[in-house]
């Protein structure tokens, strides 16, 4: 996952249920959303260098909230405007980090995108 990742697990019980439900969502996602996760994994990636570079430059605490709060919205935004919901990116994701198959197809996706001069593809017709 680049950058928005899932609120931090409570509990080892609550994070074998959500591996459980990220495996059997697996199945259904589609190739349509894996390459929505990955336009939105390279847009996510940049405002995530944007938001690093902002930060280092104040050390204003109220500053520094004001640029994170930017950033989530802004990458939350990103996530949406390619057709995903901030779970469904997250799911992708953690997926993405267990499962070998959909890791290599969003790496052919990568791929794809880099050899189109690094530009997010458009968003596949719906």
């Amino acid at each position: 996952m680049l950058g928005f990742s899932s609120v931090a697990v409570a509990s080892p019980a609550l994070a074998a249920d959500r591996m459980a439900q990220a495996g059997q969502q697996a199945a259904s996602f589609s190739d349509e959303q894996l390459q929505s996760y990955a336009r939105a994994a390279m847009q996510v990636q940049q405002i995530n260098m944007a938001m690093e570079q902002a930060t280092q430059n104040t050390s204003d605490p109220d500053e520094l909230q004001n640029v994170q709060q930017q950033a989530y919205a802004d990458l939350e935004r990103a996530i949406q405007s390619n057709g995903l919901t901030v779970d469904e990116y997250n799911a992708i994701g953690s997926l993405a980090q267990t499962d070998e198959e959909t890791r290599n197809k969003i790496t052919a996706y990568f791929q794809q995108m880099q050899e189109q001069g690094g530009q997010p593809a458009p968003p596949p017709a719906q």
